[in-house]
């Protein structure tokens, strides 16, 4: 992807997670066999993981538009959209700090992103991948399922929960094949809080998924 070699020029890279559906285009490095990724989206999304890093400017913006992008914020939240024709859509989030913010300024980037609650997951549980001469962060499969069934009943607002449902069921397929995934996948279970329990088992129930 022209993005993530860009990141990499930039010395991004180290400071961002791919997260999203585009995601499940690296997780043929752990599921080797009948693995098709469902990507149907042009939205590609980023997790900033440390708003106060690197200490320095990273010249993003201008960047993007020399690769074709075009930089829009929006007029009442600030937040930073980067558009390229109708292929593409670019969008930074960020973990919320705290009970009130919900939009945060990357100093480094010059740019605004949304915070949102549920992006701590993907950050505790990520893995480095090198794909044709660049890296990228992502969510470890388990983590990634875990966090698709959590943020469901949400997505269904936007028309996206049943598309998101086939991702989750589809890559939570591979990882019962995949002993390390699914030990993994068990472990994240057993950590989370009783409010997400509940949630997770409720989206569990209707959209019959069992973890045994």
């Amino acid at each position: 992807m022209d993005v993530l070699n860009l990141f990499q020029e930039l010395g991004l890279t180290n400071h961002v997670i791919l997260i999203g559906s585009w995601v499940e285009f690296f997780y043929d490095e752990f599921f080797s066999q009948d693995y098709y990724p469902d990507i149907a989206t042009k939205d590609i999304d980023f997790l900033y993981r440390n708003i106060r890093l690197p200490n320095r400017k990273i010249p993003l913006i201008a960047a993007l538009r020399d690769h074709g992008f075009i930089y829009s914020e929006n007029s009442m939240t600030n937040v930073a959209r980067f558009y390229k024709s109708n292929i593409m859509e670019l969008e930074f989030m960020t973990r919320i700090v705290g009970p009130d913010q919900m939009h945060y300024h990357i100093d480094s980037l010059g740019i605004t992103a949304e915070g949102i609650r549920e992006l701590d997951l993907l950050n505790k549980y990520c893995v480095e991948i090198h794909r044709d001469g660049f890296k990228v962060f992502v969510p470890e499969p388990a983590a990634y399922v875990i966090h698709k069934i959590l943020i469901n009943e949400k997505r269904s607002k936007f028309g996206k929960a049943e598309k998101d449902m086939r991702s989750i069921k589809g890559v939570l397929k591979q990882i019962e094949k995949h002993s390390t995934q699914y030990s993994l996948l068990l472990q994240i279970i057993s950590n989370l809080t009783k409010k997400e329990r509940v949630v997770f088992g409720r989206v569990c129930l209707k959209n019959s998924i069992t973890i045994d």
